[in-house]
């Protein structure tokens, strides 16, 4: 360790520290130096802190000495004479003597390999929550590709079933016509498999458009009452009085009404 002693005065403007070394060869041997002709070692010591630690060090210093502190402690680093950095610790004790003046007794320690040790150890956990993060974000990528891929393969899947209940339904009602020649029984078959590839509904009919004058029902269907209902021929209105049908006709395309009760 290196120890040295000083005394120090506060005039109020300025903290003075007079500081002294016991043994120049103790503490060349604790932390070598180039010391400059002219120059003692304490006046080495303090040119090679590096500057940024030097200012921080000289004004906990100071802030002590002015709170009147017993003890305070700090780190900082300093070239050695092979222009290596070492860290050290160093812990000061102050004892007052009169207003204004102090005496202080420091005791440096070399804690390079704590620095260090502790620099790796920061390092490391630094780079193990990156490695984490990323493995976070592709994990997170990786659940939403296959989210995707399952949403998509349940639409897949839906959409398969809908073309094979279609399907299904086209040839169902393909063959009513050579089952029967009984009209109502048509349109009652025709109705009956409409029920089953239309979104859920109360009512479905099959209009008939006479020289594209007039509209008549010819069967219609309340699935919500299984009921079947039959208009008669005079039954009949003018395509004219209807433009969501006029409209139909006209486009050639079907129509969706959301909603029925405000916009009839």
């Amino acid at each position: 360790c290196l120890l040295w002693y000083a005394i120090v005065e506060d005039d109020g403007e300025a903290v003075t520290w007079d500081i002294h070394i016991p043994s120049e060869e103790a503490a060349q041997s604790f932390l070598p130096l180039s010391i400059e002709p002219g120059k003692d070692y304490m006046r080495a010591w303090q040119d090679n802190v590096l500057p940024e630690d030097k200012q921080l060090k000289d004004a906990q210093g100071n802030d002590a000495i002015r709170a009147n502190k017993s003890s305070y402690q700090h780190e900082y680093r300093c070239f050695r004479a092979d222009g290596k950095v070492r860290w050290l610790h160093e812990e000061v004790q102050v004892r007052p003597l009169t207003p204004g003046r102090y005496s202080a007794v420091g005791i440096c320690t070399d804690v390079t390999e704590r620095r260090l040790a502790e620099e790796t150890l920061q390092h490391a956990n630094e780079l193990l929550e990156q490695r984490v993060a990323e493995r976070t974000e592709e994990l997170v990528h990786s659940n939403q590709i296959l989210r995707e891929e399952v949403a998509e393969r349940i639409r897949a899947e839906h959409a398969e079933r809908e073309q094979r209940i279609l399907a299904d339904t086209f040839r169902n009602t393909a063959a009513v016509f050579n089952e029967t020649l009984n009209l109502n029984e048509v349109l009652d078959r025709i109705l009956s498999y409409a029920g089953q590839v239309v979104p859920p509904h109360r009512r479905a009919s099959v209009l008939l458009i006479e020289d594209e004058i007039y509209v008549r029902s010819l069967r219609t269907r309340d699935y919500l009452e299984n009921g079947i209902e039959t208009t008669s021929p005079e039954d009949r209105l003018y395509l004219s009085s209807i433009p969501r049908l006029r409209h139909i006709l006209d486009s050639g395309k079907p129509l969706i009404v959301d909603d029925m009760k405000n916009n009839p």
